[in-house]
């Protein structure tokens, strides 16, 4: 059971580690867009 949890825990760390780059990629990519483009996605 317990090796079952530790696996299940990686596994979401690593997904929420992932969805943070995620967010904060798209930030990045929409601000570069907005500042340097002058085009407004959002």
């Amino acid at each position: 059971m317990k090796k079952i949890l530790i696996k299940l825990g990686k596994f979401f760390i690593k997904w929420i580690l992932f969805i943070i780059f995620l967010q904060f990629s798209m930030h990045f990519v929409i601000s570069f867009f907005k500042y340097f483009l002058g085009i407004d996605l959002v």
